[in-house]
C-alpha cells in the first residue's frame, strides 16, 4: 500500500486515495490503516448524496491501472465495487490491497501490445498472435490446427472493438463467446444457424482441443494466472466505465496511451501530467 501511494503520488493521481498505514501499529497479522469514510462506488444514491461525480474518478482509475501495469509491472487486482469507496470530499479511496497481480514478462508484453492496438498500431496484433500461440498454442494451433494468421486474425475480432469503440457500444462478455456469437456481438453480423450434427461435431473439437491442453498442463502456467487475474480487472473497470464514462474507450483515450506507452516507473512523470489534461486534479 505504501508503494502504491508512491506512485500514485508521482504519477499525479491525486483523487485517488490508498489508506496511509501506521506501520508503527503493524505487526505479522495486524494491518492498522487510516480511517475511510464513503461507500461503493457503484452507490448512485450515495454519489448524488455527496455531490460527486464519479466520471473523473472512474478515468483516474483506468489511468492507475494502465499506468502500474505498464510502469510498475503490477497492479490492484481486486477492484470489484465494495473495495473502491466514493469519499464525501470527492475523491475515491482503493482498499483491500490482499491481491496484487504482478505481471510476468510475457503478460506485460501483451499489455503494451493491447495499449498499441488502442492507438492503432498494425504491429501490435502480430505480437499478440505470438502471446496467444505461447499460452494457449496447443489448444489452438494442436487442438483447433488454426494458422499465426488466423489466431492472429482471431484475436483481432474479439479484442479491437473493446480496445477502440466506446464503452457502449461493446461488451467484454464477447470474450468469452464462440468466434460466431463474438462477432454478432461486436460486429452485429448474425450467427449463422447450425444443424445438431454441426452444433455435435464442433462441441467434439472443443472438447478435444480442451483435452490436450489440459494435458499439456496449459491452464496451470503463472501467464494464464496473470491473464485471468487482468481480465478479471477489466470486466469491473468496463461495467463502472458502462455506468459513468460510456462513450468512452475501455482504457482511456488516444493522448494518454501514448504517453503511457513511454513511461517507466518513475521517469517521463511531465508527459504523463500533461497527458491528464483536466484529468488529473490540481
Amino acid at each position: 500500500m505504501a508503494y502504491f501511494r508512491g506512485l500514485y503520488e508521482r504519477f499525479g493521481l491525486r483523487r485517488l486515495v490508498i489508506p496511509q498505514v501506521y506501520e508503527e501499529f503493524c505487526g505479522r497479522r495486524v494491518l492498522t490503516m487510516e480511517f475511510i469514510e464513503g461507500g461503493p462506488i457503484d452507490n448512485l444514491e450515495l454519489a448524488r448524496a455527496y455531490g460527486v461525480d464519479p466520471a473523473p474518478l472512474v478515468r483516474d482509475l483506468l489511468r492507475a491501472w494502465v499506468l502500474t501495469a505498464l510502469g510498475a509491472g503490477m497492479s490492484h487486482a481486486d477492484i470489484h465495487a465494495g473495495n473502491l469507496f466514493l469519499m464525501p470530499d470527492g475523491r475515491l479511496a482503493m482498499l483491500d490491497w490482499g491481491v496484487v497481480s504482478r505481471l510476468d514478462d510475457d503478460t506485460r508484453d501483451l499489455f503494451h501490445a493491447m495499449v498499441e492496438a488502442a492507438l492503432g498500431h498494425e504491429e501490435a496484433w502480430d505480437r499478440m498472435a505470438g502471446h496467444m500461440i505461447r499460452s494457449q498454442g496447443v489448444m489452438l494451433q494442436d487442438g483447433f490446427g488454426a494458422s499465426r494468421e488466423e489466431i492472429r486474425d482471431l484475436v483481432r475480432m474479439y479484442m479491437e472493438p473493446i480496445l477502440t469503440s466506446p464503452l457502449k457500444d461493446v461488451s467484454m462478455a464477447a470474450l468469452f463467446m464462440n468466434p460466431e456469437k463474438a462477432r454478432e456481438v461486436n460486429y452485429g453480423e448474425k450467427a449463422p444457424k447450425r444443424s445438431l450434427k454441426e452444433k455435435w461435431r464442433q462441441n467434439r473439437i472443443v472438447a478435444k482441443a480442451f483435452s490436450k491442453a489440459m494435458d499439456a498442463g496449459h491452464f496451470e502456467g503463472e501467464t494464464q494466472r496473470q491473464t485471468f487475474l487482468a481480465g478479471k480487472q477489466l470486466l469491473y473497470l468496463e461495467r463502472y466505465g458502462r455506468m459513468y464514462t460510456p462513450n468512452e474507450a475501455l482504457l482511456g483515450d488516444k493522448e494518454f496511451l501514448a504517453a503511457a506507452l513511454t513511461m517507466r516507473a518513475g521517469e517521463n512523470l511531465g508527459s504523463m501530467e500533461t497527458a491528464f489534461g483536466q484529468g488529473t486534479a490540481k
